[in-house]
């Protein structure tokens, strides 16, 4: 991260800011306090911090906005693109997006207005309303004219979308085929008529699909009668899924949410009733290893062990569990056979890693600390318990957010210490069952 110096004048600084990329930019924002980040705010230029706020954390821009005029609020509310502009304005409820709106122009506020109607899951929610389209029935110099007179700075100027008179899309050209066309060509001689698009409520999964398999720079969004509505922009496509990537992290660590306006009080009151919950299950979990004593009485060697068959559970499980969290929320994928690949998975590795273990322990116990025990039954053990514990902790880490899911509850609560609780009462309770059926009956 740059390192600022804002003791120097506000001459001297504002050169400074001014040399750095608007990301790097965004960085040093996000890390000063709110009398640092009012005084960058005042002597970065207009144009500048517009493309800044889009890079901002959500809570910095909720506070931002907060704390600066009116007045330069509807400058940047009418400078920004229409996906920032949606995406700012659902940082706020429902009478600060209204108070927002009002500020734009007629134009905009039913482009803003129609974005916001739409669903999260569908493609038109991700789109952006700026881009040129051109009349089919006019010519190379008419179409550039339009195109040099109307463009705005917040435009996708890469793809010119040609349409005819009732605004349905009959085909693209690239703004480099437009310049270097000749004045007297006829457009629909060199526009490009196969092209891809989604339609407006197709799902957004399979519209970044769309954009990735085809290698996309842009994918129209179209409704029913086949007019233009918008653009989804590999852009676009980025930064939703890192904010999906965001999300799916939190669901798996069953932490719903992170906001910095959240007291601690508040974030602990999410979080306690799993906690909780895992306490009174480990509670459960001693009382049932209570009856295994005797058996750790007599081979205290398991203890040794005991770690591994833990960990090793645990870690099988996180893994299953967070790609099944990635493949619930990805509506493309389809589950039955997410479900069969992951048991085929499990399966090999629990094997292996079982066959693996007994060697290691029987090396262990035979060779680095020689002891009374029999290494090759403690071997087995070890083996047989890490073959069943792994099995059946990635069938859970599988099959409970799937349940859950199903029966319409948060798939958070299958995460974390719940989770990692009932993993952990599985894998004792096998490698205790077993030792106790070959080592002392």
């Amino acid at each position: 991260m740059y390192k600022i110096d804002f003791k120097q004048n506000d001459t001297k600084l504002k050169k400074e800011l001014q040399k750095l990329h608007i990301a790097d930019l965004a960085i040093v924002f996000e890390n000063e306090d709110e009398e640092i980040q009012d005084r960058i705010y005042r002597l970065i230029d207009r144009k500048h911090m517009i493309k800044v706020i889009p890079e901002l954390a959500d809570e910095v821009v909720k506070k931002l906005f907060r704390r600066i005029p009116e007045k330069d609020i509807t400058h940047i509310l009418s400078a920004l693109e229409s996906d920032d502009l949606r995406n700012l304005l659902m940082l706020f409820n429902r009478e600060e997006q209204q108070k927002y709106i009002k500020q734009l122009n007629v134009t905009d506020q039913d482009k803003i207005l129609k974005l916001l109607s739409y669903d999260e899951e569908v493609a038109a929610s991700l789109m952006s309303t700026d881009f040129i389209s051109i009349n089919k029935t006019m010519s190379i110099k008419e179409a550039t004219h339009y195109v040099i007179t109307t463009f705005d700075e917040k435009y996708y100027l890469d793809t010119i979308f040609i349409t005819d008179l009732d605004n349905k899309l009959l085909g693209i050209i690239d703004i480099k085929d437009l310049i270097i066309a000749r004045p007297n060509d006829d457009i629909n001689e060199i526009m490009e008529r196969k092209f891809y698009y989604v339609l407006e409520d197709t799902s957004i999964d399979f519209a970044i699909s769309k954009i990735k398999d085809y290698d996309l720079k842009v994918l129209p969004v179209l409704n029913q009668e086949n007019q233009i509505l918008g653009i989804i922009t590999s852009d676009d496509v980025l930064h939703y899924m890192e904010e999906e990537h965001i999300s799916d992290y939190q669901a798996i660590v069953a932490v719903s949410d992170h906001s910095d306006e959240l007291s601690p009080l508040k974030r602990s009151k999410q979080r306690i009733p799993w906690l909780l919950m895992s306490v009174i299950m480990n509670l459960v979990i001693a009382s049932f290893l209570s009856v295994f004593q005797p058996t750790l009485e007599k081979v205290v060697a398991l203890v040794f062990f005991q770690p591994m068959i833990l960990g090793m559970a645990g870690n099988i499980g996180t893994q299953s569990l967070a790609v099944t969290i990635l493949n619930i929320n990805n509506q493309e994928t389809r589950m039955d056979k997410h479900v069969l690949k992951e048991v085929f998975v499990a399966l090999i590795n629990s094997v292996l890693v079982g066959i693996i273990s007994f060697g290691i322990v029987f090396l262990f116990l035979n060779y680095m600390t020689p002891s009374e025990y029999n290494a090759i039954l403690i071997g087995i053990v070890v083996g047989l318990s890490l073959c069943g514990s792994m099995f059946i902790s990635a069938l859970a880490s599988v099959f409970l957010p799937i349940i859950l899911d199903k029966l319409g509850f948060d798939i958070a609560a299958a995460s974390g210490p719940i989770i990692s609780t009932i993993n952990d009462f599985t894998a004792l309770g096998i490698y205790f069952v077993i030792a106790t059926l070959i080592l002392i009956i």
